[in-house]
């Protein structure tokens, strides 16, 4: 992905997103065991390795989930209860067959830092409930049951979804800003012609400064560019869908 398409300000995943980061970690994750912490590869998620650091009935829960853009972006959470879940009772949390970070819409979040992102950006993600990124106060991505909604400093805008996107559905969000706010859930195109630009910047994944809207639900990737990815859109899609395989 991130060889193909470079650039990104900030990019979490389970899977490698460039040759460059393929043995290294990709998550660093906490015991419930005993609290000990360690970090994990892709494949190491992925062969049973990190089920069997965390144990048969016990949890393990991401501490860290870090950028592989190169940009040191890393989404940390200090705070034991409310570090994502991704091992369930000694069984690896999955959504549509691959690894997922778990949310519980409680207190669940991570902190990171991706400052100074453009007026004109583009964000990617897989996800198996609502989306909420979230930066500083009333500076969020958010999509609920119906609408899709950017929240800058001032003002907000909102895409009205003629289609319920949740219901439990596994969903591919591609959002891009330059200057028309064009949304796409799994190929579907909505678009606010009208809607101005306004600089986003992300500190928080999962909730916004105020402790409001947690998500509840699961993420396997989140890129993030500070730059208009509209004519990639598809390929990236495509490389996305292609490995979860969400539509």
């Amino acid at each position: 992905m991130l060889d193909r398409f470079s650039g990104a300000a900030a990019a979490y995943s389970l899977r490698y997103l460039s040759k460059p980061t393929k043995y290294s970690p990709v998550v660093k994750v906490r015991r419930s065991l005993d609290n000990t912490e360690q970090d994990f590869t892709a494949g190491e998620i992925e062969d049973g390795t990190l089920e069997a650091f965390v144990g048969a009935g016990n949890d393990g829960f991401v501490t860290t989930w870090y950028d592989q853009s190169g940009n040191g972006n890393d989404a940390t959470q200090t705070t034991a209860a409310s570090q994502p879940k991704i091992v369930d009772a000694g069984v690896l949390v999955t959504e549509n067959g691959k690894a997922a970070v778990d949310f519980d819409g409680v207190d669940d979040f991570f902190r990171c830092n991706v400052g100074g992102v453009k007026a004109i950006y583009s964000v990617f993600s897989d996800s198996g409930n609502a989306v909420d990124f979230v930066g500083p106060t009333q500076n969020r991505i958010f999509l609920d049951k119906n609408n899709f909604e950017i929240q800058p400093l001032s003002p907000f805008i909102t895409i009205s979804l003629p289609i319920n996107y949740l219901d439990g559905r596994y969903f591919l969000l591609a959002y891009n800003n330059n200057p028309t706010d064009t949304l796409s859930l799994n190929g579907d195109t909505y678009s606010d012609p009208d809607a101005p630009n306004q600089e986003f910047a992300l500190n928080r994944i999962g909730n916004n400064d105020s402790n409001l809207g947690y998500v509840n639900g699961v993420f396997s990737e989140i890129i993030i560019y500070p730059s208009d990815q509209s004519a990639n859109r598809v390929a990236i899609e495509t490389n996305i869908n292609n490995h979860y395989e969400i539509y």
